[in-house]
This record gives structure tokens, C-alpha cells and sequence, in this order.
């Protein structure tokens, strides 16, 4: 007869069911995180793995949180601990690091809103997009909250907005209708050089003004970065990857350019805001962030997503600063309409700001 040790066939099929299902779930958590932790070296760091790369820029960077919620509960049901906790590591890896969350700024979000003063300076930059816009509603946010300076990009619809303005006291403009002030504009720069680039790969801009008055002498500055939305279609349409990749070189050589423009400002304090299309924190973000300071990373609270505006994902709207700022505020403003989201800082100007020649 059969030791009672030795097990029955018959009732170990259940056992080598569930055995099997423990291993499927155990891959799958492991995958899960791999995968997750690969998306956020190449959102980081400069690893040539294209389309893959560009995908985890400026892709939706939650959905790597989706298969969470079919093994979570699966987990649970297996009671398996360790890799409850290894799908917990995986999500907040997600809504954290991944997806950008800030949380430096928790100090200046939670308390009063500081008084203003003669060094303060507020600045609005907005794509006004090729959808129209709001443009009663942004006049009075511009008045209510006493915004200074408003950059745009774009010029779909901005006689609208130039009109309108004109129609306002105090108001400057520059001369390519990129940045309005009332702070008067006392010189202004010619726009970034043009370059050609061929089929969908736009130049980028950028174009600067020095704003004087009594207790106030800046520059500011108002860019646009170079798109991928062209060469992405192409890669959906046709799977073109080499297109893709020379797209993505392109951006990255705009994005030096518009750094190095930058870097020249005769010791004036500088302040850049705009559509930079590209998130932070990645290979082509570097040129502009070893050169200034990202004023949402450094004083925001959450993610600061502007795009797409009825659903955002990507923090492509930024504003850089150079030495003798002080930041005290930023974060996105309401929806005007556009298919990105403004975004306003508010900005100190340091006593110990080096002073140009009069």
C-alpha cells in the first residue's frame, strides 16, 4: 500500500494550479516593475533606445500603473505579501519619480500668499494654440491677479489678443507680439536665428526683452521649442523610426540653441517662460537645466502638467531663471481654451541682482 506520505495525483492538480497561477503572478509583478524602473532610466537618462525612448517622454507615464490593478487584487486574493508589497514599490514609483510629482513646493502651496512689492515681478506664459481662447476670461485673470508680464507663442488668433490689450492701459508689446508687459519695454532682442530642417521640423523661438522702470531692470524672455507631433505620425502611419530619431536630434539641437541665446544676458536677471516641449528631468532638458533653474522643480507642489489641457499629462510649459531671483510662486493657471494650460510664477528680484550699465 501507499505510504500516507506519498500524495495523491488526483489531488494535486488543484495544487500545481495554484502553483502555477503563484508564478504567473509573481512574473508579471516582476515585469511590472522592471518595466517601470526601464522607463525611468530613459526618461532620465541619455540611452539611445528609439521609438522606445520617445514613447516614455511624452506618453502618458500612468498607464505603466495599469497592470497594477489587475494583479493587486490578484495578490491579495493569493495572500501574497511580499508581492503586495513589491506592486505598492511599483506604484508609488509610478505617481512619483515616473510621472514627476514635486514636492518641494509644499511650503509655498499650503501657506499665505506673500504681499507684493516693488522687486516683485508676475508672469504668465500661454500657447494660445490653433483652437482659439477665452480672451475676456484671460483679461481678467491678467487684472486679478495683477499679472505683469504675459508671454504667448503661437500666432493663431494673437491679433485678438494684441487688439485686445491695446484696448487695456499700461500695456507694452514687443515687436513679434510674444511678450506683453506693463513694465515698459526699453530694448529687445532679434528673434533666435532660423534653421531649416526639413518636412515638420520647425526651428525653435525664442525672443528677449529688457524691461526697465524705477525699482525693476530684467529680461524676459518668451520660447517656443520644435514639435515631435509630426515626426510621431509618421512613425504611427509608417513606422518610421529613422525619422523619428533624426526628429528627436533635431529637438535636441533646438532646445541647445535656445540654452545658448540664454546664456547671454549681460549679467541682467533673466527670466524664460514657454512652451519648451519637452518634459524636465530628461537628455533634452539638460542643456537648459545645468544652465538655470527650473522654477516649478524648485518651488512647485504636484505635477505641474499643461498638456493637453482637458486632460494633462506633460509638464512641457516652464519657466528658467538665472541668478537674482527669488521664487515665491508657481503653478498652472485656469483653462483658457487652448490645448495647453498657462502657467504663472511670481518672482522676487534680489537686492544682490547684478546691475547693468545705464
Amino acid at each position: 500500500m501507499p505510504s500516507q506520505e506519498q500524495s495523491n495525483p488526483e489531488l494535486d492538480v488543484p495544487t500545481r494550479i495554484r502553483n502555477r497561477s503563484r508564478f504567473v503572478l509573481s512574473a508579471i509583478t516582476h515585469l511590472t516593475l522592471a518595466s517601470i524602473l526601464l522607463a525611468l532610466c530613459l526618461a532620465r537618462r541619455p540611452v539611445a533606445l528609439e521609438p522606445l525612448r520617445f514613447f516614455v517622454i511624452l506618453g502618458p507615464r500612468l498607464a505603466f500603473a495599469f497592470p497594477l490593478l489587475l494583479i493587486t487584487p490578484w495578490a491579495w486574493f493569493e495572500r501574497r505579501r511580499w508581492l503586495l508589497l513589491e506592486q505598492l514599490l511599483a506604484f508609488v514609483l509610478v505617481v512619483g519619480p515616473l510621472m514627476g510629482l514635486n514636492l518641494g513646493g509644499i511650503p509655498h502651496s499650503f501657506g499665505k500668499r506673500p504681499p507684493g512689492g516693488p522687486n516683485v515681478v508676475r508672469i504668465m506664459t500661454y500657447n494660445i494654440g490653433p483652437n482659439g481662447f477665452d480672451l475676456e476670461a484671460i483679461i481678467e485673470y491678467l487684472n486679478s491677479e495683477d499679472i505683469h508680464v504675459l508671454l504667448v507663442q503661437e500666432d493663431t488668433f494673437l491679433w485678438r489678443l494684441q487688439a485686445r490689450l491695446a484696448l487695456e492701459k499700461g500695456w507694452y508689446a514687443n515687436k513679434y507680439g510674444t511678450i506683453f508687459s506693463r513694465i515698459p519695454i526699453v530694448a529687445e532682442s532679434e528673434e533666435l536665428a532660423d534653421e531649416l530642417g526639413g518636412e515638420k521640423l520647425y526651428a525653435g523661438h525664442l525672443s528677449i526683452a529688457r524691461l526697465k522702470s524705477d525699482t525693476i531692470d530684467i529680461l524676459v524672455g518668451s520660447t517656443h521649442g520644435p514639435s515631435l507631433r509630426g515626426a510621431f505620425h509618421k512613425f504611427a502611419d509608417h513606422l518610421d523610426t529613422k525619422e523619428l530619431n533624426r526628429a528627436m536630434n533635431w529637438q535636441e539641437r533646438q532646445l541647445q540653441r535656445i540654452a545658448v541665446m540664454m546664456d547671454q544676458n549681460d549679467g541682467l536677471p533673466l527670466v524664460v517662460g514657454g512652451d519648451f516641449n519637452v518634459p524636465p528631468h530628461s537628455i533634452y532638458s539638460y542643456p537648459l537645466e545645468k544652465r538655470f533653474r527650473d522654477v516649478f522643480a524648485e518651488i512647485g507642489f504636484g505635477y505641474g502638467y499643461s498638456f493637453p489641457s482637458r486632460l494633462p499629462w506633460l509638464r512641457l510649459d516652464k519657466f528658467y531663471i538665472s541668478k537674482g531671483w527669488q521664487p515665491r510662486r508657481c503653478f498652472i493657471a485656469p483653462d483658457f481654451g487652448s490645448d495647453h494650460r498657462p502657467l504663472f510664477t511670481e518672482l522676487l528680484l534680489e537686492d544682490m541682482a547684478p546691475k547693468s550699465k545705464s
